[in-house]
């Protein structure tokens, strides 16, 4: 509970409302795991992150479908590295979390009873700021979750 009221102040304070502050808590978020798993974590970033501006629904957004991905991870993929990247380009902001894991099959999603909530709700998390989400997972070839939205470049 902690957590969560501390993620909420975070991205409703306004002092964080760029890309590049969102990429720094998240890695220091991962960098945290990190000394609490055994499972190696690798934060993947353009040189330079933009100043793009992000209102606090879209910064809260991201924050949580970037850690639903990786707990989900960490959790079920039985993996030895989850690799976080962040690609800005061509007027859209991409985050990718990449697992080596045993994979899953990918048409469960739509059943509740064989996939949890949590991969339907990261996808529409994204929706509701006008964004997507795409899950690809093979049986033995690990998962990775690409997430994102279009932004109006100045």
């Amino acid at each position: 509970l902690t957590h969560k009221i501390s993620d909420i102040i975070w991205t409703l304070n306004p002092v964080n409302d760029t890309l590049d502050n969102l990429a720094a808590y998240i890695k220091e978020y991962i960098g945290k795991l990190e000394e609490i798993t055994d499972i190696r974590l690798v934060v993947v970033y353009p040189e330079t992150i933009p100043c793009i501006s992000l209102d606090n629904n879209v910064r809260h957004q991201l924050l949580m479908v970037t850690k639903e991905a990786v707990n989900n991870a960490l959790k079920y993929a039985d993996a030895n590295t989850i690799t976080i990247m962040l690609d800005v380009a061509a007027g859209q902001i991409q985050w990718v979390v990449r697992d080596d894991g045993k994979g899953f099959d990918t048409g469960k999603i739509a059943d509740r009873n064989a996939c949890g909530n949590g991969l339907r709700n990261m996808c529409g998390r994204m929706q509701h700021v006008n964004g997507w989400c795409h899950i690809y997972s093979r049986l033995g070839m690990g998962t990775e979750i690409r997430y994102g939205f279009t932004y109006l470049r100045n």
